[in-house]
């Protein structure tokens, strides 16, 4: 079994252990907060493994862990909301499921080299969120691909936005490894929202002060200005004609003289603007920070960045468009969470005695067929007539005596169709499969599984499953008639269910009433069924021989009351072989 082949069993372990329900079909990849949807993915195809994998691990992550009810109407707090919360859940799920962790490592290693994670510089917003993705992503999760991104956002940040506010940020982001609620992940990213906020209006009020002081110098050398103009217009009119003859002379403390670089200085040393160069300096690197502190946290973001589920999503529909039906892996369309309405179930005690011939015939059949006649031995309690003629020759091998074959164990599952046009049928239908369900579970080396088919939204209804006994189930033979035929789906959950079990045996038994709603898709997956060994037999219910176009090894009946005959036999033939 080749790497993708094994998704679909990926997508059943993690439902039986973690609680999480994942189907497998169409080409939609996302999540409804309790199911997992991956889109049917081409074989052979390690990318696609990779994504998928990741994928189920981070949606599996939001699903156990993500409290759905808190919600945020800012757009940018709730986007840095979402890069904190993916980072807690991805920490925790990996320290439940070591596993996880690798699968997300690889996931995330792969994003930051195809450039998924990779910011707009121009855009400060997306570029402060991309600073907090790839410092938590690298130090937290230790995704190391991460670390050029985090780079690259650090050398543009830091020389506007100063060591000081960005270290007093990566403290608090130190503490996303050991939150353990959404609402801590919000309240985090508020905090860290709000100290932006407090930098933004001391850098505000700082720029203020400045053009403040600045105005003030300006009118003071102003007024000293004219006071020098009016000090020296009286001079000029006392000494006027003394000065005449030496103004160039004298002129040298008064007027405006050039600077060793060519600008004009007054008598202070200063430019006519009032502040010397370093004093410029500050208010411009004041007024940039002022300026891209501003953009952060006034901006309307177009699209929320590093929504890793929208990112691999996307990834994972465009390989599933790709993909046609005869190079697609098996669906799984997941097993019905309960939408499914029940009607009185059958009386079980009703069943056994209506079926107890059945039951009796096909229970001696398969033990005799456990049995062999040996060759006579030496010892025993019966003595074989037939080769008393050995005594006078000293053979001893008079004794007759039975030995039991190895029985070959076998998995069986019977998928009952469910469909509209069963309405009238159900009940001696669901009644059938019991019965035979019943009668499989008490054979020795047979294990039984019993599933209806449609659910919800294509889904399989588990009637009894392996090693579990009718008796307790009986309550899912009260299964009413509803839906289509989609029984390809149906094949692949029976095909994920095989390939969980040890037995190396199986056979699959389909009761249906008409023709599937995907018949390229039905003969396509009983193909692959045939080439994993697992042997495939059908019961046509009045379907006018349908069955006979896809199954092989089929019968047709012309009564519903035929229906448990016809499945004992086939079972019986298949069993006893």
């Amino acid at each position: 079994m080749n790497i993708t082949k094994s998704l679909p069993i990926v997508a059943k372990a993690m439902g039986d252990q973690m609680g999480v329900n994942v189907v497998i079909r169409g080409n939609t990849a996302s999540t409804n907060g309790k199911t997992i949807y991956l889109p049917e993915l081409p074989k052979d195809d390690a990318e696609a493994i990779l994504l998928a994998r990741g994928f189920l691990d981070h949606e599996a992550a939001h699903v156990r862990l993500t409290d759905f009810s808190v919600t945020e109407n800012d757009p940018y707090l709730k986007n840095l909301t979402n890069i904190i919360e993916d980072v807690r859940i991805e920490k925790e799920m990996g320290q439940l499921y070591p596993g996880c962790a690798v699968n997300l490592r690889n996931l995330a290693n792969h994003l930051a080299e195809t450039g998924s994670f990779d910011f707009d510089s121009d855009q400060p917003d997306q570029l402060f969120l991309g600073w907090v993705l790839a410092r938590c992503r690298s130090r937290i999760l230790r995704q190391k691909g991460l670390d050029p991104v985090f780079r690259n956002a650090n050398q543009i940040l830091e020389p506007t936005l100063g060591t000081e506010l960005l270290g007093k940020i990566g403290t608090l982001l130190d503490n996303v490894g050991i939150l353990k609620t959404t609402k801590a992940s919000q309240t985090l990213a508020a905090r860290i929202l709000q100290l932006l906020r407090q930098e933004q209006q001391q850098a505000q009020s700082q720029r203020q002060q400045q053009q403040d002081q600045s105005s003030e110098s300006s009118a003071g050398e102003d007024r000293q200005g004219q006071q020098d103009q009016h000090d020296s217009s009286e001079s000029d009119q006392d000494n006027e004609a003394d000065d005449s003859s030496d103004t160039t002379g004298e002129s040298g403390s008064q007027q405006e003289q050039k600077k060793d670089d060519g600008s004009v200085l007054s008598d202070r040393g200063k430019d006519p603007s009032g502040s010397t160069p370093d004093a410029e300096k500050q208010p411009q690197n004041n007024d940039a920070r002022a300026d891209l502190l501003n953009q952060i946290l006034n901006s309307s973001p177009a699209e929320e960045y590093g929504d890793v589920g929208e990112m691999v999503g996307a990834e994972l529909e465009a390989k599933a468009a790709e993909t046609t039906p005869a190079t697609a892996e098996m669906s799984y369309p997941g097993e019905d969470g309960g939408s499914v309405n029940f009607s009185f179930p059958p009386y079980l005690t009703t069943v056994r005695r209506n079926t107890s011939v059945l039951r009796s015939r096909l229970g001696s059949l398969i033990q005799a067929s456990k049995l062999k006649r040996s060759c006579a031995g030496r010892s025993g309690r019966r003595i074989d007539q037939r080769v008393l003629c050995r005594l006078p020759v000293g053979d001893t091998r008079i004794f007759r005596k039975r030995e039991e074959k190895t029985a070959v164990n076998t998995a069986v599952i019977i998928l009952l169709d469910r469909s509209g046009s069963m309405n009238n049928r159900m009940s001696l239908a669901a009644e059938a499969t019991l019965a035979v369900t019943d009668a499989l579970h008490t054979v020795p080396g047979v294990s039984i599984c019993s599933a209806a088919f449609p659910g919800e939204m294509a889904s399989v209804i588990p009637l009894t499953p392996f090693g579990v006994a009718p008796a307790k189930t009986l309550k899912k033979y009260g299964i009413v008639a509803d839906g289509g035929t989609p029984l390809a789906h149906a094949l692949g959950w029976a095909a994920v269910q095989f390939a969980m079990r040890q037995e190396p045996r199986k056979i699959l038994v389909v009761a249906t009433d008409g023709a599937p709603s995907n018949p390229e898709g039905v003969r396509n997956y009983l193909e692959r069924l045939t080439k994993r060994g697992i042997e495939q037999m059908a019961v046509g219910i009045m379907d006018g021989g349908a069955c006979g176009w896809y199954f092989k090894n089929h019968k047709t009946i012309q009564n519903i009351h035929e229906l448990p005959n016809a499945l004992f036999d086939m079972l019986k033939d298949a069993l006893t072989a």
